[in-house]
Protein backbone atom coordinates (compact mmCIF):
# COMPACT_ATOMS: atom_id res chain seq x y z
CA UNK A 1 0.00 0.00 0.00
CA UNK A 2 1.19 3.48 -0.83
CA UNK A 3 2.61 5.14 2.30
CA UNK A 4 1.22 8.57 1.42
CA UNK A 5 -2.27 7.18 0.88
CA UNK A 6 -2.19 5.33 4.20
CA UNK A 7 -0.86 8.40 6.01
CA UNK A 8 -3.68 10.51 4.61
CA UNK A 9 -6.29 8.01 5.82
CA UNK A 10 -4.59 7.76 9.22
CA UNK A 11 -4.69 11.53 9.69
CA UNK A 12 -8.40 11.52 8.92
CA UNK A 13 -9.06 8.80 11.53
CA UNK A 14 -6.91 10.54 14.14
CA UNK A 15 -8.84 13.76 13.61
CA UNK A 16 -12.12 11.89 14.03
CA UNK A 17 -10.95 10.11 17.19
CA UNK A 18 -9.83 13.41 18.71
CA UNK A 19 -13.34 14.84 18.51
CA UNK A 20 -15.09 15.15 21.85
CA UNK A 21 -18.35 13.69 20.56
CA UNK A 22 -16.57 10.62 19.20
CA UNK A 23 -14.79 9.97 22.51
CA UNK A 24 -18.01 10.36 24.49
CA UNK A 25 -19.90 8.06 22.12
CA UNK A 26 -17.25 5.33 22.30
CA UNK A 27 -17.11 5.52 26.09
CA UNK A 28 -20.90 5.36 26.20
CA UNK A 29 -21.05 2.30 23.97
CA UNK A 30 -18.28 0.60 25.99
CA UNK A 31 -20.05 1.31 29.30
CA UNK A 32 -23.42 0.05 28.03
CA UNK A 33 -21.84 -3.15 26.74
CA UNK A 34 -19.82 -3.52 29.95
CA UNK A 35 -22.91 -3.22 32.12
CA UNK A 36 -25.02 -5.57 30.00
CA UNK A 37 -22.20 -8.09 29.55
CA UNK A 38 -23.12 -9.68 26.19
CA UNK A 39 -21.53 -12.90 24.89
CA UNK A 40 -21.35 -14.35 28.43
CA UNK A 41 -18.85 -11.72 29.58
CA UNK A 42 -21.18 -10.89 32.49
CA UNK A 43 -20.51 -14.37 33.88
CA UNK A 44 -16.84 -14.50 32.96
CA UNK A 45 -15.67 -11.09 34.20
CA UNK A 46 -16.18 -8.78 37.15
CA UNK A 47 -17.66 -5.33 36.55
CA UNK A 48 -14.51 -3.18 36.28
CA UNK A 49 -12.53 -5.55 34.02
CA UNK A 50 -15.67 -6.05 31.95
CA UNK A 51 -16.12 -2.30 31.49
CA UNK A 52 -12.47 -1.92 30.45
CA UNK A 53 -12.76 -4.88 28.07
CA UNK A 54 -15.77 -3.48 26.24
CA UNK A 55 -14.37 0.05 26.11
CA UNK A 56 -11.21 -1.35 24.47
CA UNK A 57 -13.30 -3.45 22.07
CA UNK A 58 -15.56 -0.53 21.10
CA UNK A 59 -12.68 1.93 20.63
CA UNK A 60 -10.35 -0.40 18.76
CA UNK A 61 -12.96 -1.85 16.41
CA UNK A 62 -14.22 1.65 15.63
CA UNK A 63 -10.68 2.85 14.87
CA UNK A 64 -9.95 -0.22 12.72
CA UNK A 65 -13.18 0.13 10.81
CA UNK A 66 -12.72 3.86 10.28
CA UNK A 67 -9.15 3.42 9.04
CA UNK A 68 -10.05 0.63 6.60
CA UNK A 69 -13.07 2.60 5.36
CA UNK A 70 -10.92 5.71 4.83
CA UNK A 71 -8.26 3.74 2.95
CA UNK A 72 -10.88 2.08 0.74
CA UNK A 73 -12.45 5.48 0.01
CA UNK A 74 -9.10 6.58 -1.42
CA UNK A 75 -8.11 3.35 -3.16
CA UNK A 76 -11.51 3.02 -4.84
CA UNK A 77 -12.05 6.72 -5.55
CA UNK A 78 -13.88 7.02 -8.85
CA UNK A 79 -14.85 3.32 -8.76
CA UNK A 80 -18.41 2.00 -8.28
CA UNK A 81 -19.86 2.63 -4.83
CA UNK A 82 -20.87 -1.03 -4.37
CA UNK A 83 -17.32 -2.24 -5.06
CA UNK A 84 -15.89 0.01 -2.34
CA UNK A 85 -18.58 -1.08 0.13
CA UNK A 86 -17.98 -4.80 -0.49
CA UNK A 87 -14.19 -4.54 -0.18
CA UNK A 88 -14.45 -2.31 2.90
CA UNK A 89 -16.90 -4.65 4.68
CA UNK A 90 -14.83 -7.75 3.92
CA UNK A 91 -11.59 -6.14 5.12
CA UNK A 92 -13.18 -4.70 8.25
CA UNK A 93 -14.83 -8.04 9.06
CA UNK A 94 -11.56 -9.91 8.68
CA UNK A 95 -9.42 -7.47 10.67
CA UNK A 96 -11.93 -7.05 13.49
CA UNK A 97 -12.45 -10.83 13.75
CA UNK A 98 -8.70 -11.41 14.00
CA UNK A 99 -8.39 -8.66 16.63
CA UNK A 100 -11.23 -10.05 18.75
CA UNK A 101 -9.87 -13.59 18.53
CA UNK A 102 -6.41 -12.42 19.66
CA UNK A 103 -7.87 -10.27 22.45
CA UNK A 104 -10.01 -13.12 23.75
CA UNK A 105 -7.03 -15.44 23.80
CA UNK A 106 -5.15 -12.91 25.96
CA UNK A 107 -8.05 -11.97 28.24
CA UNK A 108 -9.74 -15.32 28.75
CA UNK A 109 -6.68 -17.56 28.28
CA UNK A 110 -8.46 -19.81 25.80
CA UNK A 111 -7.18 -21.50 22.69
CA UNK A 112 -7.73 -20.00 19.28
CA UNK A 113 -11.25 -20.65 18.03
CA UNK A 114 -11.74 -23.12 15.19
CA UNK A 115 -13.34 -22.16 11.88
CA UNK A 116 -16.85 -23.20 12.98
CA UNK A 117 -16.70 -20.61 15.77
CA UNK A 118 -14.98 -17.87 13.81
CA UNK A 119 -16.98 -17.93 10.55
CA UNK A 120 -20.38 -16.96 12.05
CA UNK A 121 -18.69 -14.14 13.98
CA UNK A 122 -16.87 -13.00 10.84
CA UNK A 123 -20.10 -13.04 8.82
CA UNK A 124 -21.93 -11.00 11.46
CA UNK A 125 -19.15 -8.41 11.64
CA UNK A 126 -19.06 -8.12 7.83
CA UNK A 127 -22.82 -7.55 7.78
CA UNK A 128 -22.66 -4.93 10.55
CA UNK A 129 -19.72 -3.20 8.83
CA UNK A 130 -21.59 -3.05 5.52
CA UNK A 131 -24.73 -1.62 7.14
CA UNK A 132 -22.78 1.01 9.11
CA UNK A 133 -20.57 2.01 6.14
CA UNK A 134 -23.51 2.31 3.74
CA UNK A 135 -25.55 4.16 6.37
CA UNK A 136 -22.79 6.69 7.01
CA UNK A 137 -22.36 7.37 3.29
CA UNK A 138 -26.09 7.68 2.62
CA UNK A 139 -26.61 9.89 5.67
CA UNK A 140 -24.11 12.44 4.33
CA UNK A 141 -24.66 12.52 0.55
CA UNK A 142 -23.42 16.10 0.28
CA UNK A 143 -20.26 15.65 2.32
CA UNK A 144 -17.11 16.68 0.46
CA UNK A 145 -15.07 13.98 -1.22
CA UNK A 146 -11.74 13.09 0.36
CA UNK A 147 -8.87 15.18 -0.93
CA UNK A 148 -7.02 13.55 -3.82
CA UNK A 149 -4.15 11.44 -2.41
CA UNK A 150 -1.73 13.14 -4.80
CA UNK A 151 -2.05 16.34 -2.75
CA UNK A 152 -0.43 14.62 0.23
CA UNK A 153 2.75 14.42 -1.84
CA UNK A 154 3.15 18.17 -2.34
CA UNK A 155 3.85 21.02 0.04
CA UNK A 156 0.97 22.28 2.15
CA UNK A 157 1.09 25.77 0.64
CA UNK A 158 0.61 24.37 -2.89
CA UNK A 159 -2.38 22.14 -2.11
CA UNK A 160 -5.67 23.04 -3.74
CA UNK A 161 -7.95 22.09 -6.61
CA UNK A 162 -6.01 20.16 -9.24
CA UNK A 163 -5.46 21.82 -12.60
CA UNK A 164 -2.98 19.56 -14.40
CA UNK A 165 -0.30 16.89 -14.12
CA UNK A 166 2.69 16.92 -16.46
CA UNK A 167 5.56 14.47 -16.83
CA UNK A 168 9.04 15.99 -16.81
CA UNK A 169 11.82 13.39 -17.03
CA UNK A 170 11.29 11.11 -14.00
CA UNK A 171 9.15 13.68 -12.21
CA UNK A 172 5.54 14.84 -12.37
CA UNK A 173 4.73 18.53 -12.12
CA UNK A 174 1.54 18.93 -10.10
CA UNK A 175 -0.29 22.15 -10.91
CA UNK A 176 -3.04 23.36 -8.56
CA UNK A 177 -4.88 26.63 -8.09
CA UNK A 178 -2.19 27.48 -5.51
CA UNK A 179 0.91 26.81 -7.61
CA UNK A 180 3.10 23.94 -8.77
CA UNK A 181 5.26 21.30 -7.15
CA UNK A 182 7.41 18.43 -8.38
CA UNK A 183 7.14 14.82 -7.21
CA UNK A 184 9.20 11.77 -8.14
CA UNK A 185 6.81 9.27 -9.74
CA UNK A 186 5.37 8.16 -13.05
CA UNK A 187 2.53 10.12 -14.63
CA UNK A 188 0.39 6.98 -14.90
CA UNK A 189 0.73 6.42 -11.14
CA UNK A 190 0.03 10.08 -10.39
CA UNK A 191 -3.20 9.94 -12.40
CA UNK A 192 -4.38 7.07 -10.20
CA UNK A 193 -4.19 9.44 -7.22
CA UNK A 194 -6.41 12.26 -8.48
CA UNK A 195 -9.32 10.80 -6.51
CA UNK A 196 -12.76 11.99 -7.60
CA UNK A 197 -11.34 14.86 -9.69
CA UNK A 198 -12.75 14.42 -13.18
CA UNK A 199 -9.96 14.70 -15.69
CA UNK A 200 -8.60 13.63 -19.02
CA UNK A 201 -5.26 12.49 -20.33
CA UNK A 202 -4.66 14.53 -23.48
CA UNK A 203 -1.03 13.67 -24.18
CA UNK A 204 1.55 11.10 -23.22
CA UNK A 205 2.94 13.72 -20.84
CA UNK A 206 -0.18 15.61 -19.75
CA UNK A 207 -3.38 15.13 -17.75
CA UNK A 208 -5.84 17.99 -17.13
CA UNK A 209 -8.82 18.49 -14.83
CA UNK A 210 -11.96 18.98 -16.90
CA UNK A 211 -13.37 21.76 -14.73
CA UNK A 212 -10.14 23.74 -15.17
CA UNK A 213 -10.29 23.87 -18.98
CA UNK A 214 -11.22 27.36 -20.21
CA UNK A 215 -10.90 26.71 -23.90
CA UNK A 216 -9.92 24.03 -26.39
CA UNK A 217 -8.86 24.49 -29.99
CA UNK A 218 -8.18 21.96 -32.68
CA UNK A 219 -5.87 22.12 -35.67
CA UNK A 220 -6.17 19.07 -37.88
CA UNK A 221 -5.14 16.02 -35.84
CA UNK A 222 -3.83 17.95 -32.84
CA UNK A 223 -5.16 20.48 -30.37
CA UNK A 224 -4.51 22.74 -27.40
CA UNK A 225 -6.31 23.40 -24.15
CA UNK A 226 -6.13 26.64 -22.17
CA UNK A 227 -6.38 26.13 -18.44
CA UNK A 228 -7.80 28.30 -15.66
CA UNK A 229 -4.30 29.61 -14.80
CA UNK A 230 -3.88 30.69 -18.47
CA UNK A 231 -1.33 27.96 -19.15
CA UNK A 232 -1.77 25.74 -22.19
CA UNK A 233 -1.29 22.02 -22.74
CA UNK A 234 -1.08 20.21 -26.09
CA UNK A 235 -3.52 17.54 -27.20
CA UNK A 236 -1.55 14.93 -29.12
CA UNK A 237 -2.75 13.03 -32.17
CA UNK A 238 -3.19 9.86 -30.12
CA UNK A 239 -5.62 11.55 -27.73
CA UNK A 240 -7.56 13.81 -30.11
CA UNK A 241 -10.41 11.29 -30.37
CA UNK A 242 -10.61 11.05 -26.58
CA UNK A 243 -10.78 14.83 -26.30
CA UNK A 244 -13.50 14.95 -28.95
CA UNK A 245 -15.54 12.29 -27.14
CA UNK A 246 -15.18 14.27 -23.90
CA UNK A 247 -16.82 17.24 -25.63
CA UNK A 248 -13.85 19.59 -25.69
CA UNK A 249 -14.61 20.69 -29.25
CA UNK A 250 -17.88 22.18 -30.54
CA UNK A 251 -20.01 19.70 -32.45
CA UNK A 252 -20.47 20.24 -36.13
CA UNK A 253 -17.48 22.57 -36.48
CA UNK A 254 -15.02 21.65 -39.19
CA UNK A 255 -11.44 20.90 -38.25
CA UNK A 256 -9.03 23.67 -38.89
Amino acid sequence: MDRQLFSSALREVRADLSKRNTVIALLGVGIVLGLSGPFETIALMKLVPRLLYWIVVASTTFALGSLISAVCARVFAGKPFWLRMICSALLIGTCVTVFLAALNVLVFNVGAADATDVMPQWGLIVLISAVVDIGVNLAAPNSPDPLPPILDRISLAKRGDLIALSAEDHYVKVTTVNGTDMILMRLSDAIKEVGSTAGLRIHRSHWVALNQIQNATRASDRGTVTLSNDETRPISRSYIAVAKTAGLFPKGRADG
